[in-house]
C-alpha cells in the first residue's frame, strides 16, 4: 500500500502538489488537477529558486534549480580563490595598487574575508613602511581586529611583527628624546613670556582704572556744567572729557598689548605653535598608528601596551 506524505506540514490532502512513496519504496511527486485555485506559474529551469519557492515547481525543476545553485557556489568559490591568488601575486610583486583592486573586487562576493581584511591593511602600508594614509590605516586595522580569521592576523603579526616593534622602539626613543629638548625650550620661552604677559596685565589694568575714573568724573560734572555762570564747570567737564579720551586710546593700546602676550603664552602650550612642537606631536600620532596596528595583527595572547 503506498504510503503519502505531504511536502508542507499542512495535512490538508487537496494540496496542488504531493509525494507519494509507491509500492517500490520510491518517493513519486502526485500533482492533484482537481486542487482548487489556478496553478501557479512554474519557474523557469534558467532562475536559481528560493527555498520559500520550492513547493510550487515540479521535480525537474527543483533538481535543475539545485543544481544551477551548486554550480553558481561553485563559481563564487572559484573566483573569489582566483581574487585571492592574484592579491597575493601582485602583494609579492609590491603592486600594491593592483592588491587593493583585488580587494575592492571581493566586495562584489557579499563575503567577510579574513584573508583579504589583512591583505587591504598589508597594501595600504605598503607592508608596513607607509603609515601616512593614516585614516584609511586605522580603519583598516579596526577590520582586521575585528575579523575573526585568527590565522590571517597571526600570518602578518609573524612576518611583520617584529619590524613593527622595531619601528615603535625608534619611535619612542626619538619621542623621548624630543621631549626633553621640546620642556627645555617650552620653559625657557615661558620664562620670558610670564613675566611680559604680567607686566601687560598690569598696564592694561591702570589703563581701564584711569579711564573709568576720568569718564565718571566727567559724566557727573557734566550734569553741572552750566550751574555756574563764570563757566568753570564748563571748563572743567571738557578737561575731564579729554583726559578721559586719552584714558581710552592708552586703554585700547594696552588692551593689544594684553591680548598679544596672552596669545603668545598661549601658543606656548599648544605643539603645533613651535616646529619642534609639530615634530613632537607628529611622532606622538605616528607612535599611535603603529600601535593600533600591532594590536590589530598580534595574537590576543601577547600584552600590547
Amino acid at each position: 500500500m503506498a504510503e503519502e506524505r505531504i511536502i508542507d506540514d499542512d495535512i490538508d490532502r487537496n494540496k496542488k502538489y504531493r509525494i507519494v512513496r509507491n509500492a517500490d519504496g520510491e518517493d513519486e511527486l502526485i500533482i492533484n488537477e482537481a486542487a482548487d485555485g489556478e496553478e501557479p506559474e512554474a519557474a523557469e529551469v534558467g532562475e536559481l529558486i528560493d527555498d520559500e519557492e520550492m513547493g510550487v515547481v515540479t521535480a525537474e525543476q527543483y533538481e535543475a534549480a539545485m543544481i544551477l545553485k551548486a554550480e553558481e557556489e561553485e563559481r563564487r568559490k572559484r573566483e573569489l580563490s582566483e581574487l585571492h591568488e592574484k592579491a597575493r601575486e601582485y602583494m609579492e610583486d609590491d603592486k600594491f595598487s593592483d592588491a587593493l583592486e583585488c580587494v575592492e573586487a571581493s566586495d562584489d562576493y557579499d563575503v567577510e574575508d579574513g584573508e583579504f581584511i589583512c591583505i587591504k591593511l598589508e597594501a595600504l602600508t605598503r607592508k608596513f613602511t607607509d603609515f601616512s594614509d593614516s585614516k584609511a590605516v586605522l580603519s583598516a586595522a579596526e577590520d582586521v581586529s575585528e575579523t575573526e580569521d585568527a590565522e590571517s592576523r597571526t600570518r602578518l603579526y609573524e612576518k611583520y611583527g617584529s619590524a613593527i616593534n622595531q619601528l615603535r622602539t625608534e619611535n619612542a626613543a626619538k619621542l623621548e628624546e624630543l621631549n626633553t629638548r621640546y620642556a627645555a625650550e617650552q620653559q625657557s620661552r615661558r620664562e620670558v613670556l610670564a613675566p611680559r604677559k604680567a607686566k601687560a596685565l598690569k598696564n592694561f589694568i591702570i589703563a581701564l582704572s584711569v579711564f573709568a575714573v576720568f569718564l565718571v568724573a566727567a559724566i557727573v560734572c557734566s550734569t553741572m556744567m552750566f550751574s555756574m555762570q563764570n563757566g568753570v564747570m564748563l571748563i572743567v567737564t571738557i578737561v575731564l572729557a579729554v583726559i578721559a579720551f586719552a584714558a581710552l586710546v592708552a586703554l585700547i593700546f594696552a588692551t593689544r598689548a594684553f591680548v598679544g602676550a596672552a596669545r603668545m603664552s598661549a601658543s606656548n602650550e599648544k605643539d603645533k605653535s613651535t616646529k619642534l612642537g609639530r615634530e613632537r606631536a607628529s611622532l606622538v600620532a605616528y607612535g599611535e598608528i603603529l600601535k593600533a596596528v600591532t594590536i590589530a595583527i598580534a595574537p590576543e595572547e601577547n600584552d600590547i601596551s
